[in-house]
């Protein structure tokens, strides 16, 4: 078991990442992207084409609205470090998880946090910050599920995952990595769990079915 300072770590890794990229976090519109991004969120346009990504723009609307301080770029530029900030964190509790060394959970979590690609997408306003969070969330709930072997676990991967081609159709790519992990570990899998697990992903697929069907 950890002592105090390292529950203290694991519970506030957190602020460190968040205040880094705050710090160094664009003020104002940022890459040329940023203008598309923020008329779909502005004005909540769900659509199936590939430039839409409709959880990001879901989000981003809900935020713009409960977050009234600034411009809208700099509050989507914050949402965007937000996401970041949770991808970083999310790592570091799966790699201690995994490991139950903290001192490289903090290097592997510190070492993400400077990459450049995730420290450039998290200091201005871009949807892909989104896509890593619920890529971290899906590998931190597997871990979960095979340290605990609580099902709940693996039904909020899956869950994760259709909200992750929600927002970006290229997340559809995991579909192998999860028929390699639903055949590995097809032992453990009744029919009901499959019924459930369809039921989860199908629920975070939602809005990408409702854009796809109202185009």
């Amino acid at each position: 078991m950890p002592g105090i300072a390292s529950k203290r770590i694991l519970r506030l890794f957190w602020i460190v990442t968040l205040s880094f990229y705050l710090a160094t976090m664009s003020r104002t519109i940022g890459y040329v992207d940023a203008a598309l991004v923020l008329h779909n969120a502005f004005n909540l346009q769900i659509s199936a084409w590939v430039n839409n990504h409709n959880l990001f723009s879901v989000l981003g609307w809900l935020w713009l609205r409960l977050f009234p301080l600034g411009s809208e770029f700099f509050r989507l530029n914050l949402l965007s470090a937000l996401f970041g900030a949770g991808t970083v964190y999310m790592i570091f509790l799966s790699c201690w998880q995994y490991t139950r060394n903290l001192r490289a959970s903090v290097i592997a979590a510190s070492a993400l946090m400077l990459s450049h690609s995730l420290w450039w997408h998290s200091t201005m306003l871009e949807v892909y910050t989104l896509n890593t969070f619920l890529i971290a969330l899906i590998l931190y709930s597997l871990l979960r599920y095979l340290g605990t072997a609580r099902k709940r676990w693996y039904f909020a991967a899956l869950f994760f995952w259709g909200l992750g081609v929600s927002n970006h159709m290229l997340m559809g790519l995991f579909a192998g990595a999860f028929l390699v992990f639903l055949v590995s570990d097809r032992k453990n899998q009744s029919l009901r769990d499959l019924a459930l697990g369809t039921a989860f992903l199908l629920l975070g697929l939602s809005l990408f079915i409702y854009a796809c069907t109202r185009s």
